[in-house]
């Protein structure tokens, strides 16, 4: 029996009282073995950035300024805005009366989607108050914290006790009966502006704005 013969049996092989197991030979072959291929990587999308020239061309077409104020948030962070806002452009909600929270409770369910799908987008709410509910302020802003429970939604909340005749002379504003939306980056310039709450006309020019401006 010759050795490959021997490499090929199965079973026990007696010698010198010992008993061994053999294993199976595998016939032993030339070919390299091929390595495996890397999976085809996907390549990156391409970061989106903010188009500088379209923001500047927007605000000239616009031609307001958001006003320099600065107050404290419903979560006691002092903020000078417009230079300090979130986000790089921002949408900004101007509230002037009491019942406008109603107005901004509309556009509250889109802020979110409209910020996870343009990064650098962030928002600011602002309710404008005369001077005398400065001495109720407590009171107010404690009203406030029950509507914006969240520590961002409170962060991004900023109650201001001055200021609607600078908001009225920098939007341009013939009436305070509405809320305004903006959209505003952190110079001040304004890039987009529509009174009252959210309308499906008012949300479609926010997001053709926001196509223009973002690429």
């Amino acid at each position: 029996m010759t050795p490959r013969t021997l490499l090929s049996c199965r079973g026990w092989l007696w010698c010198g009282g010992l008993g061994l197991t053999l294993l199976t030979a595998s016939p032993v072959s030339s070919a390299p073995t091929p390595r495996p291929q890397p999976a085809p990587q996907t390549p990156k999308p391409a970061k989106k950035s903010w188009k500088i020239s379209t923001i500047q061309a927007y605000a000239k077409a616009l031609n307001r300024s958001f006003p320099k104020v600065k107050g404290t948030t419903l979560a006691k962070t002092k903020r000078k805005l417009p230079s300090q806002l979130y986000g790089k452009v921002n949408l900004v909600l101007v509230a002037f009366a009491r019942s406008h929270q109603k107005t901004i409770k509309t556009w509250r369910p889109h802020i979110k989607t409209l910020c996870s799908k343009n990064p650098g987008l962030d928002y600011m709410i602002i309710p404008v108050m005369n001077g005398f509910a400065r001495l109720f302020g407590g009171l107010i802003e404690g009203g406030m914290r029950k509507v914006y429970k969240t520590q961002k939604a409170r962060q991004r909340t900023l109650p201001l006790y001055y200021g609607r005749d600078l908001f009225e002379k920098g939007l341009k504003l013939r009436s305070t009966k509405q809320m305004i939306a903006l959209l505003v980056d952190r110079k001040g310039r304004v890039l987009w502006q529509k009174p009252g709450p959210v309308t499906k006309a008012s949300l479609r020019s926010l997001r053709q704005t926001l196509r223009r401006l973002y690429r």
